[in-house]
């Protein structure tokens, strides 16, 4: 069973970089005892795979992307807080993917900018 900890705790941290306490809480929730998630902290530590430190500069930059792709959309909304239309939104989209923001965060920015016709 300890493996299978670890190799979930692999899996998780696959997706996503994520810190000591988040990791023990997921395998917690998994329903692993604590002696094995312990045991899995130490090996993923040991390994290189879990980093508080890297966990922290990851999240750091995800927060100064969002903050940076939404100063970008508000300087061509100009002063405005909808986008007009499919148009505009494709427009926008074309214009943040070129200035290297990831797809991911531009689609969810822009969703919630788009007008509510609807």
């Amino acid at each position: 069973m300890p493996d299978s900890a670890y190799v979930a705790a692999l899996k998780m941290l696959g997706r996503r970089e994520l810190s000591e306490r988040q990791v023990r809480q997921r395998l917690a929730r998994r329903g692993y005892d604590q002696e094995t998630i312990d045991a899995a902290v130490v090996r993923l530590t040991n390994d290189g795979s879990l980093d508080d430190e890297r966990a922290a500069r990851a999240m750091a930059h995800a927060v100064d992307a969002d903050a940076l792709i939404g100063a970008a959309l508000q300087k061509r909304l100009r002063g405005r807080e909808q986008i007009a239309g499919d148009r505009e939104f494709q427009r926008l989209y074309r214009y943040l993917i070129g200035q290297g923001f990831e797809s991911d965060r531009v689609v969810a920015l822009l969703r919630r900018h788009k007008g509510r016709e609807d």
